[in-house]
């Protein structure tokens, strides 16, 4: 019993990042959104140089032309207030914040892994964390279709990046590089 009540508590304790992505909602400042899809584009036209997307350039362009959707049954009970996405070593780390109808704040955190197999790029949930309690992929299932309505609005940005010969991503920073001669067999 006290094993439960213990993952309950820690599940409703933000984490450190929370109050930072918070405050960056307040913050986020006048800084334009970069044009991510036309360097995208441009790069695969081109084919010469990878087009490398920083974190914050990443982030500046979802928040200006993503807004995320709850769907499901509780859907009209939460207000997703922010997202962030973290470039982390082989893969990225969603990061949610939002408020249930009683204005409680509450974080998740989803962690996906980026592979490539023959042709196709595979992205896979590893993980992730609901406030500060780590738990497996399974248990994330409640936030997947918030993170589905986030992946449909980007469907053509996701297009464009997944025709790239080589998809890497490092911490801070995505490096998308369509030259063929760099893809590792």
């Amino acid at each position: 019993m006290s094993l439960l009540a213990a993952g309950a508590i820690q599940s409703h304790r933000a984490p450190a990042w929370a109050e930072s992505l918070a405050a960056s909602k307040d913050n986020a400042g006048p800084a334009p959104a970069p044009a991510l899809f036309e360097r995208i584009e441009q790069g695969l036209y081109k084919r010469n140089a990878p087009v490398v997307i920083t974190e914050a350039e990443l982030n500046r362009y979802l928040n200006a032309h993503l807004r995320a959707m709850s769907t499901g049954p509780l859907a009209e009970n939460i207000s997703i207030d922010r997202f962030y996405v973290q470039c982390q070593r082989e893969g990225f780390e969603v990061r949610l914040l939002w408020r249930a109808t009683n204005n409680h704040p509450a974080t998740a955190s989803m962690r996906f892994q980026v592979t490539r197999k023959e042709n196709q790029f595979l992205i896979e949930p590893v993980g992730g964390s609901y406030g500060r309690m780590n738990v497996p992929r399974g248990i994330m299932a409640p936030i997947l279709p918030a993170l589905q309505s986030l992946a449909t609005s980007l469907k053509s940005e996701l297009d464009l990046a997944f025709q790239m010969n080589q998809l890497k991503f490092e911490p801070g920073k995505i490096v998308l590089d369509p030259r063929l001669e760099t893809v590792a067999r």
